[in-house]
């Protein structure tokens, strides 16, 4: 009985030489799926290793296809399980569109579309904010949607419940824009320079909470005359802090009111500074809070660590203490940006788009979609001379959203932007559903029976080595992991 010990430490990838045995390896039926098991261990010795990392991203999968004339799909969010995804777009996806006005849509990661505003071209709907259920949307919108409600056409927050819509806010010649809806769909923070409540009246743009269904009040307020603002807030998980970026004086650590930083405030209205930066030409942007509000992911164009010391545009995550760290890092000999970051709900991942080459493999300077956790980060997207963008993610980051204009898998060949989903894959998951670190001679079976048509099995359980089919190559790289203490043959 030989004894084999093969190489320890993760994943291992193999190049089958030989077409002549992969075509006998085919011919294994499952009574005798066992002794091609063992026929594989012994092939491994043969051809040997040589290292890949232990996760891999199956082939995206496009969710929307738009026909006609060139449209885009945009601005998106996401779910917590990523099963659903709402976006604007001007592209006519579900027949209701004709106009091509820019609308309010949701698509499930089973491509089922649906509409979720209908207006005409002169008005425009945007910026949705999803709820973990999937049928809470929060929207901004200048059309009288709620026929009668927003005659002055104002830019108003609408809420979609199930499709039904209610009108959230009421303001004339003011505006209220970027809505993040909790994730339990509980409250939305927003951005008004409206005087919604009676303490704006000096109308500059502030935070605002709205409690579905109840009261909304206003959390931040500069009074100085100065003519700044607090934008773009970003809500954790129950509404319980929000972050934004402002470049107003809410703490006395920003008194020269020309820096944009980033910002943390209660429903109480307590303001936190988490940024603060010497820089007068710089600024903080974009803040993306995680579940809790211990961390918030955003993009920086000022030196906040000492490793942008280029000035370039990188992406940041600054915990709730304070405690910065630097996600991305061109070198500084081109000139390109990492942007629009989004947070897992733990804060410890975040995606975002660069058109840097960051990973080393992006040397043409495409727009991609990269994900992060430090170190150095992960390119998800690989075109060339189309763009990805507006990546968002699930809560363990292991489901990544994005628009994109290139056309990965053949479908897209007329360059619209449309919405692709990418998922990270498991070797383990065919049969044991365990972790990437610890997949067994079962699962190995399972991805060989896929590879030979006797069973189906999802790409992103059994394609372990990504390239869009399930053959007897992933196979053996499952195997060979399950193998990879010392074991009897």
């Amino acid at each position: 009985m030989a004894r084999l010990r093969l190489v320890d430490g993760g994943w291992l990838k193999v190049m089958i030489v030989s077409l002549s045995i992969g075509r006998r390896l085919r011919r294994c039926p499952p009574a005798v799926a066992g002794v091609c098991a063992l026929v594989l261990a012994s092939l491994l010795v043969l051809l040997g290793p040589v290292a890949v990392p232990q996760t891999a991203w199956a082939a995206p999968v496009q969710l929307t296809s738009a026909t006609g004339d060139h449209c885009g799909s945009f601005n998106l969010d996401s779910t917590a399980d990523g099963s659903t995804v709402a976006f604007e777009s001007y592209c006519d996806l579900t027949g209701a569109n004709t106009d091509a006005s820019l609308e309010v849509f949701t698509v499930t990661s089973a491509g089922t579309v649906t509409q979720l505003s209908d207006s005409s071209s002169s008005c425009t709907n945007q910026s949705p904010s999803i709820a973990d259920d999937g049928t809470l949307v929060v929207f901004t919108s200048d059309c009288d949607l709620v026929s009668g409600s927003n005659t002055d056409l104002s830019r108003e927050l609408f809420l979609s419940t199930d499709g039904t819509l209610t009108q959230l806010t009421s303001g004339s010649d003011c505006s209220s824009a970027a809505p993040s809806l909790a994730a339990d769909g509980s409250a939305v923070a927003f951005a008004s320079d409206c005087d919604l409540s009676g303490s704006n009246s000096d109308l500059n743009s502030e935070i605002f909470l709205a409690v579905i269904g109840g009261a909304t009040t206003q959390l931040t307020n500069d009074s100085s005359a100065m003519g700044c603002d607090s934008r773009a807030p970003s809500v954790d998980g129950d509404a319980s802090v929000i972050a934004f970026e402002g470049d107003c004086d809410l703490t006395g650590n920003n008194g020269d009111n020309e820096i944009s930083e980033i910002f943390q405030v209660t429903p109480a209205g307590v303001v936190t500074q988490l940024t603060a930066s010497s820089d007068d030409d710089c600024s903080s942007i974009n803040a993306s809070s995680d579940s809790t509000g211990s961390y918030v992911a955003f993009t920086s164009d000022c030196d906040l660590g000492g490793n942008n010391s280029d000035g370039s545009d990188e992406v940041f995550r600054v915990s709730s203490s304070g405690l910065i760290s630097q996600l991305s890092n061109d070198d500084g000999t081109t000139l390109c940006a990492s942007l629009d970051p989004n947070t897992s709900a733990d804060g410890q991942f975040v995606v975002f788009e660069s058109y840097c080459d960051l990973a080393e493999d992006n040397s043409d300077g495409s727009r991609e979609v990269f994900r992060s956790a430090g170190g150095t980060a992960q390119q998800l997207s690989d075109g060339s001379g189309c763009q990805s963008q507006f990546p968002v993610t699930n809560s363990d980051a292991v489901v990544v959203s994005y628009s994109s204009s290139c056309d990965p898998l053949g479908t897209n060949s007329e360059a619209q932007y449309e919405i692709f989903q990418d998922e990270l894959c498991s070797c383990a998951g065919p049969a044991t559903g365990k972790g990437p670190g610890d997949p067994s001679v079962t699962d190995a079976l399972v991805a060989l029976k896929a590879a030979v048509q006797i069973i189906s099995c999802p790409l992103c359980a059994c394609d372990v080595n990504n390239d869009g089919n399930i053959k007897v190559t992933d196979a053996l790289l499952i195997l060979k992991a399950s193998v990879s203490i010392e074991v009897s043959l």
